[in-house]
């Protein structure tokens, strides 16, 4: 991938993650097929100081416009493109030590459906993030989910045994440079409204450092 930000004139040749380009990629087909006309969203009422974004798409010989601004009312799959495209951006310029990404492949629901999450930390840079966790049986992800009732508790990757005996001891790891982490979740979703998802990397929550991200899901009946 070549980013190019022609207001500073900054160039570089970049790598993407494969996960992460699939998420983005993904959001934009959604994006796309949903409107294939583009859009042209208007600043809230009021805005007086505001970014604009113009994505142009090239599909099948043509050429689709999305504009926004910050203060504009997205519709929520522009919302997750444009989620994601600053992810890219800041994992590109090198602008965070780690990028957080917690995802699924849609965000609205039935009652009784299962969500499928993915969550992903990725290390833009060329060192070695290095950080600890509780104990060896711990995720390096902590994720925690608010339902709809203001209940809220913490959910664990597919696969992990929990009622297992773990020692206590802390544990040393490390994220090397352009690596990435990634653990999957599920979840039933058994009431209708706004659920809340948060992941939190690293686990610990005495860590100096974190990084977080969220995702909301929207529930019918």
């Amino acid at each position: 991938m070549v980013y190019n930000n022609s207001r500073t004139g900054f160039i570089r040749n970049s790598t993407i993650p494969v996960q992460l380009m699939n998420e983005l990629n993904s959001k934009l087909n959604v994006l796309v097929a949903k409107y294939p006309a583009g859009l042209d969203l208007e600043p809230e009422p009021g805005s007086a100081d505001y970014f604009i974004y113009v994505l142009r798409v090239n599909r099948d010989g043509k050429t689709v416009v999305f504009k926004w601004t910050d203060t504009s009312k997205s519709p929520t799959c522009l919302s997750d493109f444009s989620h994601i495209l600053f992810k890219v951006n800041n994992y590109v310029v090198d602008k965070e030590k780690i990028i957080l990404l917690i995802e699924a492949s849609k965000v609205e629901y039935r009652v009784g459906e299962k969500v499928f999450i993915k969550v992903l930390a990725m290390n833009p840079t060329l060192n070695i993030f290095e950080y600890q966790s509780p104990t060896p049986c711990s995720p390096n992800f902590r994720v925690t989910v608010k339902a709809p009732d203001e209940r809220e508790f913490e959910i664990f990757p597919i696969g992990l045994d929990t009622s297992k005996p773990c020692i206590q001891v802390v544990e040393k790891r490390s994220l090397g440079p352009r690596s990435v982490l990634v653990a999957d979740y599920e979840f039933e979703l058994n009431s209708t409204g706004r659920y809340d998802f948060q992941a939190t990397f690293p686990y610990a929550q005495w860590s100096e450092t974190t990084f977080q991200d969220d995702l909301v899901i929207q529930v019918s009946p």
